[in-house]
């Protein structure tokens, strides 16, 4: 054991994930394509699951 608290190491993951640089933005990709899903495609959280899509 080294000492420290759940707590402790909890804040120290927290303020790692912060210092980490912000994602892009839509700008800058050329490219941008709507893909519709259909109601069953998405789980209550609005997650896609288990679809496969073919273009």
């Amino acid at each position: 054991m080294t000492g420290r608290t759940a707590a402790s190491a909890a804040q120290e993951r927290r303020a790692a994930d912060d210092s980490r640089a912000a994602p892009d933005t839509r700008a800058a990709y050329p490219r941008h394509v709507g893909l519709g899903t259909r109601w069953g495609d998405n789980d209550v959280y609005g997650h896609v699951n288990k679809v496969g899509l073919f273009g």
